[in-house]
């Protein structure tokens, strides 16, 4: 027996099936979202998308197949019920038109892909992603217009999401620095965000059983106290907490956003109401304890590792990691609705944001609303609509021109 031949045969065999885990496709997409299975599509044909990988130079993509099911187990024991590409000799792997049976409105489904390379070896199949699709005929204002919709996630809880756009989710942020002097607490949570407060408090009075908390944001600082005179838009705002006897759970109620401009935008009645603040002062009270407090940042999903900078120069550095979080912390709805003053969107504005998010995340979707909602609601300056031109010409070059 060939020893040497079979160890060969063998390792061959590990390193082919390795290497195909390995270069498997990823960073899948449908209808340019990468979490679609957190908002809804109302597209009837929807497009894939996926991110090519090899670990050979000069490598590329020669064909492709996709399939698409109405359950992830029908995927998993390769019986696909809806769609089965087979082998689709192209090097397309962006905007790839969904070809199979029609698809239901308001259902969840199913897709998975692979490849080849150039020298035809088949990779593995990518993960498996699930898409949502909503009311297909639902009357629209515009071209593209979207809704607030309700869906059920894996978990079996409803909660509000976006069609056809990157949802916006809640992260919850601690305080990186607090101080107390005499009866006042002051927070410093680190970064600037469209956001609320949710507090955990044990209260147990004297006498009485109501009482009241004195809460304070802002995003302007004087040493340790939050600057109740900032100026300009900058916000500083005062609320009243209810407080309840025991340990319980709070949410700081924020009053609703009211529009001064044609185009503002408002948040859904769903979703509790954010104002953009970075620092907190609490005036405590006799035998009362603060468990916990965060600030519930709106943003929409963002990979921190998918871009990174770095130099000898401190300031430079400073100015990127300011500059990406600011590109990701004025998406509070959605879109591009930069400032709490207007919560409009102004198209230079808008072109600027897209490029920084291209720029720093592998993302899409937020630049196409903002731009397709432009088109429909300029803002007023009457220079500022031209800029729509080079926003569709960006969207054209990194989302549907071929790599």
């Amino acid at each position: 027996m060939n020893y040497s031949r079979i160890l060969f045969l063998l390792l061959f065999f590990v390193t082919f099936i390795s290497n195909g885990q390995k270069n498997k496709p990823s960073g899948l997409l449908c209808e340019l979202l990468p979490h679609p299975e957190l908002s809804v599509i109302t597209n009837k044909k929807p497009d894939f998308g996926w991110i090519v990988n090899s670990d050979i130079n000069g490598d590329y993509q020669t064909a492709y197949q996709i399939q698409v099911a109405t359950a992830p187990a029908l995927l998993k024991a390769n019986k696909v019920d809806l769609w089965d590409s087979g082998k689709i000799l192209s090097e397309k792997s962006i905007n790839v038109r969904y070809e199979g049976k029609g698809i239901e409105p308001n259902q969840s489904y199913w897709w998975r892909v692979r490849n080849w390379n150039k020298s035809d070896i088949k990779s593995s199949w990518s993960e498996t992603q699930q898409f949502n699709t909503g009311d297909f005929d639902t009357s629209s204002s515009w071209p593209g217009e979207s809704d607030w919709v309700e869906i059920i996630d894996s978990k079996g809880e409803k909660f509000w999401t976006f069609e056809d756009r990157e949802p916006t989710i809640f992260h919850g942020n601690k305080p990186v620095r607090t101080h107390q002097k005499d009866d006042v607490i002051f927070y410093d949570f680190g970064k600037d965000a469209f956001a609320y407060l949710k507090l955990n408090i044990t209260w147990n009075p004297d006498f009485g059983t109501s009482d009241s908390l004195d809460i304070s944001v802002g995003e302007k600082v004087i040493g340790d106290s939050i600057d109740r005179a900032p100026g300009g838009s900058i916000v500083y705002e005062n609320y009243r907490l209810p407080l309840k006897k025991g340990t319980n759970d709070y949410t700081l109620e924020i009053p609703r956003f009211v529009p001064e401009y044609p185009h503002s935008q408002v948040m859904p009645i769903q979703k509790p109401e954010v104002i953009p603040f970075r620092y907190c002062e609490i005036k405590t009270k006799p035998n009362l304890k603060i468990n916990s407090i965060n600030q519930k940042a709106l943003y929409v999903l963002f990979d921190e590792d998918a871009s990174s900078f770095s130099s000898s120069n401190e300031k430079l550095n400073e100015i990127y990691e300011m500059s990406k979080y600011s590109t990701i912390a004025n998406t509070f709805n959605g879109d591009y609705a930069n400032s709490n003053r207007e919560r409009m969107m102004y198209e230079a504005d808008c072109y600027i944001q897209q490029m920084d998010h291209y720029s720093i995340d592998r993302k899409f979707a937020t630049a196409r609303y903002s731009m397709k909602n432009l088109i429909h609601h300029a803002s007023w300056p009457t220079e500022w609509i031209m800029h729509s031109v080079f926003m569709s010409w960006a969207d054209y070059l990194y989302s549907v021109l071929p790599v």
